[in-house]
């Protein structure tokens, strides 16, 4: 409730106040839920994913509290939770190894209706390759090259400073697997 004064002076100058109440009723919008029909998330190497409300519902943002449940390939629950913001994560720390190859069917409701979603989990999982430039030289004084700047992220090199690619094989991660190999140079 905001409390409005008006006051009306007219040509002569005589003044009249008015005082009222304005009540303000916020209401939801009556937009149904839409879901995105699939979505591909990566699965990380320790078999979680990270997918928002948001990521699931384009106009997540609608209302403010969201009850999701995943659902496995024969229909039992696999996750669920109520009050979800649009910012939260589904699935969150639930490692989705055995899943891999499969759909997880998502249920997202509100007030204003449900929707669902399929998770697509790519059977061979998404590799991941890490960089190992720097990871065993921290400093640019520990290269002997007169234009490193490691240090910054950076290594530039000219004629005859290149460093050895042995100290800069990638780490490849293959997710739900214990093969993590660096690549091999020969």
């Amino acid at each position: 409730i905001v409390m409005v004064t008006l006051t009306a002076i007219d040509s002569s100058g005589n003044e009249t106040i008015e005082t009222f109440d304005i009540e303000v009723q916020e209401t939801a919008p009556v937009v149904p839920l839409n879901c995105r029909i699939r979505i591909s998330p990566s699965v990380h190497p320790d078999g979680t994913i990270t997918v928002r409300v948001d990521d699931l519902i384009t106009n997540a943002s609608c209302l403010a509290n969201h009850d999701v449940r995943v659902y496995n390939q024969w229909g039992g629950v696999l996750w669920e939770q109520s009050g979800m913001r649009s910012s939260d994560y589904v699935l969150e720390g639930v490692n989705l190894c055995d899943y891999l190859g499969a759909g997880l069917e998502v249920s997202v409701g509100n007030e204003l209706g449900s929707c669902t979603s399929t998770l697509l989990l790519d059977e061979n999982g998404s590799v991941e390759m890490i960089s190992a430039f720097g990871t065993r030289i921290d400093e640019a004084s520990d290269l002997d090259i007169p234009t490193a700047r490691i240090d910054t992220g950076l290594l530039v090199t000219y004629c005859g400073y290149v460093p050895s690619p042995e100290d800069h094989e990638p780490l490849v991660i293959i997710p739900c697997s214990t093969i993590n190999t660096r690549s091999s140079s020969t």
